[in-house]
């Protein structure tokens, strides 16, 4: 909302901007409250009256779905222990909902970006900022991922692991930097009508945001043990803010997005001090 409003001053009468800013809370309490009456009306509809009060009765109607699931016997690995934690990391991606979730919705924006690229009748430019918001897309799901996954460990857990914070560390930036690099693909595979050497130095250029991007997610993650939602809120609002700086003034989102990656690594300093002590 607060993009739409933004973009549209100026192009709209003064005070029916200050009034759809002020009226968006105002709306937006209405539509939540609005949708969850009638979604609690709905599932208590069919439920047995056990109460007079609808969201009592529908808590009580929840069946639970857990079921038991055969887990295979473990098998050992020689090797280092960062290799042990990324393949830890691989099997836990694949079973996870809400980690899953982050990497198709950056393939998705890849394949957005690789559509634009392929796109006709529109200037070269416009296409290649496309393509590019969409590579930004993408790495910022890599590091939402590693943000969600480097502070999903329970710190109770750590503890008796032979595991360093560097260890962590190299096993997420491990995985960090094969999505990067298929990421960058997309400008060196996709650009039209460019020779092999500029589409090189695009994907260069394309690998410093994406790689501060990635970083900036695995170093909260990993300021953040046991905290996820925590640490994915943090990466996405830095994010945000530099979207929204860029938009203020032109190449100020950049200075935010380094900014960020300071901020990042003095927590990171933070809980490798801790860690010691």
């Amino acid at each position: 909302a607060a993009a739409v409003v933004f973009a549209a001053w100026g192009r709209v009468p003064t005070a029916i901007g200050i009034a759809c800013a002020l009226a968006f809370p105002f709306a937006w309490w209405a539509v939540v409250r609005l949708v969850c009456t009638v979604v609690i009306a709905r599932s208590a509809a069919g439920t047995p009256r056990v109460a007079e009060d609808a969201i009592t009765r529908v808590l009580c109607a929840v069946r639970s779905g857990a079921r038991s699931v055969r887990i295979p016997r473990a098998t050992f690995h020689a090797g280092p222990r960062w290799r042990a934690l990324a393949r830890l990391d691989v099997r836990l991606t694949a079973r996870s909902n809400a980690l899953r979730a982050q990497l198709q919705a950056g393939v998705v924006a890849l394949l957005v970006g690789a559509i634009a690229w392929r796109a006709s009748g529109r200037p070269a430019l416009e296409l290649q900022a496309i393509a590019f918001g969409a590579f930004l897309v993408a790495c910022s799901q890599w590091g939402a991922w590693a943000a969600l996954r480097a502070a999903g460990d329970p710190p109770a857990t750590l503890r008796p692991l032979p595991l360093t914070l560097a260890d962590r560390w190299r096993a997420r930036a491990a995985l960090l930097s094969i999505a990067v690099a298929a990421s960058l693909l997309l400008p060196v595979l996709f650009a039209p009508a460019a020779p092999w050497a500029v589409r090189g130095t695009l994907a260069l250029v394309w690998a410093v945001p994406a790689t501060m991007i990635a970083v900036i997610g695995l170093n909260l993650g990993l300021a953040l043990p046991g905290r996820p939602d925590q640490a994915e809120s943090l990466h996405r609002g830095w994010l945000g803010a530099s979207v929204l700086a860029s938009l203020a003034i032109p190449l100020l989102g950049w200075g935010m997005l380094a900014g960020a990656l300071v901020f990042s690594l003095r927590r990171l300093s933070y809980a490798a001090l801790e860690e010691t002590a």
